[in-house]
């Protein structure tokens, strides 16, 4: 069965469906006439075409996926983060009435966070096909994680019942400061020892352990 789906869905024809499916994405998302409801709709169906693309492409078992350097899932990743940053259309705003309805969406974005927080190393390990550390030549995903980390914390400031977004933060703490140490640099050093005492406080606030001092300081 999945040698027969591989079949029908050649890599090439693969790849271009990465494609059209990030133009798409950027078109929508620079649309000013598309309302938010609907970009964040159309953002959840593009997630799950992702998903359904990546699916196909491991059922082939070629190396022609290898020699053309893995680029369909080099546009899917970046798809995947172009989505991810619209989805969060449905993060709940302090002055929308009805907060059950978005405390229920920004658990549901979460969610969907975390399984992207689980997997992302070993998406860009299945992305270049190596298999040594990714982060290490990869130093610009320390702004990736800074907006992550700001994001999520903003989050809970706003529904303090969402212990999920400070646990999320705890999780990214690790390749943050792997990054910190590798690639030493003063403003990202000075905007993540924000962001970590912030989360500090707030899993204080919140009756979770907070995460301890930054690994690189006194170096």
């Amino acid at each position: 069965m999945q040698h027969d789906l591989a079949a029908k869905h050649p890599i090439w024809v693969l790849h271009s469906r990465c494609y059209l499916l990030y133009s798409s994405c950027l078109t929508v998302h620079h649309d000013e006439s598309i309302s938010e409801y609907d970009k964040g709709q159309f953002a959840v169906q593009a997630w799950l075409e992702s998903e359904r693309i990546v699916e196909i492409l491991d059922m082939h078992t070629c190396g022609l996926e290898r020699a053309t350097l893995y680029l369909g899932r080099q546009v899917l990743f970046h798809t995947q983060n172009l989505v991810s940053s619209q989805y969060s259309r449905y993060i709940p705003h302090p002055n929308i009435g009805d907060h059950r309805f978005n405390s229920d969406k920004a658990v549901l974005w979460l969610s969907h966070q975390q399984h992207i927080a689980q997997n992302f190393l070993p998406a860009l390990t299945r992305i270049t096909g190596l298999n040594n550390n990714i982060l290490a030549t990869h130093p610009y995903l320390i702004f990736w994680f800074h907006d992550q980390l700001a994001r999520y914390l903003n989050i809970w400031q706003q529904d303090r019942t969402l212990h999920i977004a400070l646990h999320l933060c705890v999780q990214l703490l690790g390749p943050v400061e792997y990054l910190m140490t590798v690639f030493p640099s003063n403003y990202p050093r000075q905007k993540y020892e924000v962001l970590h005492q912030r989360l500090v406080d707030a899993c204080i606030f919140a009756g979770i352990p907070p995460p301890s001092r930054p690994s690189y300081i006194n170096q």
